[in-house]
């Protein structure tokens, strides 16, 4: 093990989950060529001196901060939806050039992405998980759907789908301004999104219809293909919005007292019947019966001490 020198390198996983580094040089001590050690989470397990491979290996960017560079999918699933509906199921139309299609997936495609050599039988089995890796790779990710606008990823993509990745990305580079020459870089996305999203998407439409209506099975299949790109265009005009934020509710207004009449000046007002005091003394009635009787009693022994005593001088 000594003078060991580990060049690992790790493959992009989940924080937390177990994945392994490949040491390509033999290790001296007994370890095999191609040996494989074990990282969890963040802890690291490491052999030998800390050499020029493991110290490139500590200034790469751990997994999870790879994660957070790759922009998010958000609107993949329905952008494919919106391919399926117009796709349809099995098709195989000589005057198609695209071949025998499943899916929106052609046979070269399936051969190609997921089954090498396969018959149109296989194809016609496709799975949905197959139909979305096709799709995925080839066109959602050659025309970087993940990075367009909203509503232009999705106009984009199905152009691509409808007639190649290299023509969608062309014109929607003629659109925006931006050098044609069929792959979308950070130029393109750039003039991109310093237009209106529904401008753009428009652009591209209009543009997508005109160059269909030139080609020569117009008359076959333009029917189809004009109403595919009207419900796009719909659809990613959609997209494009920005939500609606719902409007507060008018807060009502305070109703105005009803105006008082008005008292002639020379009228005389009624007046009011007098109400009793109220008894605000809150005794009860007994209690106060009472309390009377006990005055009177007192004041009656009194005047009876007085009279006692006058007759008591006389005699």
């Amino acid at each position: 093990m000594r003078g060991a020198n580990i060049v690992s390198h790790p493959k992009p996983v989940r924080p937390g989950i177990e994945f392994f580094y490949h040491v390509p040089a033999c290790v001296q001590g007994g370890m095999p060529d191609n040996a494989q050690l074990p990282r969890a989470g963040a802890l690291v397990v490491g052999i030998g001196i800390l050499g020029e491979g493991m110290a490139d290996f500590l200034r790469r960017p751990k997994p999870l901060q790879r994660e957070r560079e790759i922009p998010m999918d958000r609107n993949f699933a329905r952008a494919l939806a919106l391919v399926l509906r117009s796709e349809g199921g099995w098709s195989d139309n000589p005057a198609d050039p695209g071949g025998a299609t499943m899916k929106g997936v052609t046979l070269a495609n399936f051969r190609r992405y997921v089954k090498a050599g396969a018959s149109k039988a296989d194809l016609r089995k496709i799975g949905d998980d197959q139909v979305a890796t096709v799709f995925r790779r080839f066109y959602w990710d050659a025309v970087l759907g993940a990075e367009l606008p909203d509503g232009v990823d999705c106009a984009v993509f199905d152009f691509a789908v409808n007639s190649g990745p290299g023509r969608a990305a062309k014109y929607l580079q003629a659109v925006v301004g931006a050098a044609q020459d069929g792959r979308i870089g950070p130029a393109t996305l750039a003039a991109a999104r310093a237009k209106p999203a529904g401008a753009v998407i428009d652009g591209l439409c209009d543009a997508r219809l005109a160059f269909l209506q030139r080609l020569p099975t117009w008359a076959t299949f333009g029917r189809g293909w004009s109403d595919r790109v009207k419900l796009v265009r719909a659809q990613a005009l959609l997209m494009s919005a920005p939500a609606a934020v719902p409007a507060r509710p008018a807060k009502p207004s305070p109703q105005a007292a009803p105006p008082k009449a008005e008292t002639p000046v020379d009228a005389v007002p009624a007046a009011e019947p007098a109400s009793p005091a109220p008894d605000n003394s809150g005794m009860p009635m007994a209690a106060k019966t009472g309390g009377i009787i006990a005055a009177c009693v007192l004041v009656t022994l009194a005047a009876w001490h007085h009279i006692a005593d006058a007759l008591e001088g006389m005699f």
